[in-house]
């Protein structure tokens, strides 16, 4: 007998033999299950490279204002730029990290919600260039794939001498 269950990560409603149950939660579908799992992967990845960029010792943590301030500047660019998504921001922190750093230490901070408005200030400023980039590594694998290869022959590569070729029994012996 199915029941009625709701969905933990998009709140749709349906019944239980519509959706797939993994550990005590109902998801729609193995793919939003998945994609919700990489999510998750990517966010705690933008963490760690956040608490790099303050110089934070591995154990020390983030300061409530800080989780607070970065989990409402990544909500508003996914939720303002649709096509934006957790990998792309990843992306973006990785290919910026140095210089993120490296302009910071140029620069004098009065608090720690400053460096996070300067981080996602740098972050902002570059996605755009990131998810071309992406996008354009995208298509070109697509145009690889289907580049058929079986049309090119290498039958005109055979080597032709064009001098004749000498015949020396003494030099065969000393090669020998």
């Amino acid at each position: 007998m199915a029941y009625n269950v709701v969905c933990r990560i998009t709140g749709e409603k349906g019944k239980s033999n519509e959706f797939i149950k993994i550990g005590r939660y109902y998801y729609k579908s193995q793919e939003i299950y998945d994609k919700h799992q990489n999510e998750l992967k990517c966010r705690d990845e933008i963490f760690d490279i956040i608490h790099d960029i303050l110089g934070y010792k591995k154990d020390q943590l983030l300061p409530k204002s800080v989780k607070d301030k970065i989990n409402k500047t990544i909500g508003i660019i996914i939720s303002q730029y649709k096509f934006y998504e957790y990998s792309i921001i990843l992306t973006t922190f990785k290919l910026y990290k140095n210089q993120i750093i490296y302009y910071m230490s140029l620069k004098e901070f009065d608090n720690e919600n400053q460096k996070i408005s300067y981080i996602f200030a740098v972050i902002q400023n570059n996605i755009n260039d990131v998810y071309k980039r992406i996008e354009n590594a995208k298509i070109a694998k697509e145009k690889t794939k289907n580049v058929n290869l079986n049309k090119f022959s290498n039958n005109s590569a055979k080597y032709k001498t064009k001098t004749k070729q000498i015949k020396n029994e003494r030099l065969k012996k000393i090669w020998k």
